[in-house]
C-alpha cells in the first residue's frame, strides 16, 4: 500500500509492505523510491513489516524545507511508526541501501536507543568520496559542481579517455552518463547532493556499535559491486570488531532483486533470532 505523512516541511510519500510483527523502516538509494524495496517486502513480509519512505527530492514526497536534517529524518521516521503502528516506544530495524545506507549509518551514530538493528546494503558514506566532499563541502567545489551540471562537456571528454586507458571501467562510465546526459537529470543531481550534504558518519570513532544500547550491525553487499567496493567494506567492518558481521554475495551494486532479496532477508531474520 501506499500513503501520505504531513509533515510541517511537506508531505512524505511512502510505501508499506508485508504485515509480519516486526518492524523494518527501509531508506532507498539514489534516485530511487521506497517502492525499490517492494520485491523485499514479498520475501520478508510474513516476518517484518516494512515501512519505506520517499526521501526528499524523490519520488511523491513535496518537500518544502531549504535544508534536510538528522532531525528531520528522526521526524519523518518516528511519524510514519505512530501513523502506521501507533506506538514509536518499540525498537525497529533500520535498513538503508546505497545513499540511504549513508543516511541510515548517521540515524544510528545519533539515536542508536531508536533501533534494534542496523542492516546496511552496499551503503555509502564508510569511505571519504574526495569528489563529492570537494563539490558539496567547499566553495570553489561547489562553483564548479553548478557549472559542470550545466555545461557537462569537458566531464565527458575525461570520462572518455578513463574509458579508453582503462581508469574507468564501461559500468563506471554507463552509470555517469544515465545522470548526465539529461538536463534536467543534472538538475536533479544537484539539488539532491546539496540537500543530503550533512549527512555524514563520523568515521573518526574507533566503533560505534559495541556497548551503545546493544545495537549491532549488518552490512551486505556483493563482491562484483564497482561503486562500493568490498575492500572497502571489509576495511569498515574489521575496525568495528564482532559487532559488524560482513555478508558478501555474489552480486554487484543492484541488490534489492531476486535472488537477492531472498538471501538478504533470511540473513535478517537469522541475525535476530541467533
Amino acid at each position: 500500500m501506499t500513503g501520505n505523512l504531513q509533515q510541517k516541511s511537506g508531505v512524505i510519500s511512502y510505501h508499506r509492505f508485508g504485515q509480519g510483527p516486526k518492524l523494518m523502516v527501509c531508506l532507498h538509494g539514489y534516485g530511487e523510491t521506497g517502492e525499490s524495496y517492494r520485491e523485499l517486502g514479498v520475501t520478508a513480509g510474513t516476518e517484518f513489516t516494512l515501512l519505506c519512505p520517499d526521501l526528499p527530492l524523490h519520488g511523491g514526497t513535496k518537500w518544502e524545507k531549504p535544508g534536510f536534517s538528522l532531525t528531520d529524518l528522526r521526524s519523518i521516521i518516528m511519524g510514519l511508526i505512530e501513523q502506521e503502528c501507533g506506538d514509536t516506544s518499540d525498537r525497529f530495524t533500520l535498513l538503508g541501501y546505497s545513499m540511504g545506507g549513508r543516511l541510515a549509518l548517521a540515524f544510528a551514530e545519533n539515536f542508536p536507543g531508536d533501533l534494534r538493528l542496523l542492516v546496511l546494503l552496499a551503503p555509502d558514506g564508510l569511505k571519504v568520496n574526495p569528489w563529492y566532499w570537494f563539490a558539496t563541502r567547499t566553495l570553489a567545489g561547489n562553483r564548479l559542481f553548478r557549472y559542470t551540471m550545466n555545461h557537462p562537456g569537458w566531464l565527458f571528454a575525461i570520462m572518455k579517455i578513463g574509458l579508453r586507458t582503462g581508469m574507468l571501467g564501461p559500468g563506471i562510465t554507463r552509470v555517469g552518463h544515465y545522470y548526465l546526459d539529461d538536463t534536467e537529470e543534472r538538475g536533479r543531481l544537484y539539488e539532491r547532493w546539496m540537500l543530503f550534504r550533512n549527512f555524514r558518519p563520523n568515521r573518526r570513532k574507533k566503533s560505534i556499535f559495541p556497548g551503545v544500547n546493544n545495537l549491532s550491525c549488518m552490512i551486505i553487499s556483493g563482491r562484483h559491486d564497482r561503486i562500493i567496493t568490498a575492500a572497502a567494506l571489509e576495511r569498515f567492518a574489521s575496525g568495528n570488531g564482532a559487532a559488524i558481521e560482513l555478508v558478501l554475495l555474489n552480486a554487484g551494486h543492484g541488490l534489492l532483486k531476486q535472488p537477492f532479496t531472498a538471501t538478504i532477508a533470511d540473513r535478517i531474520k537469522n541475525k535476530m533470532t541467533g
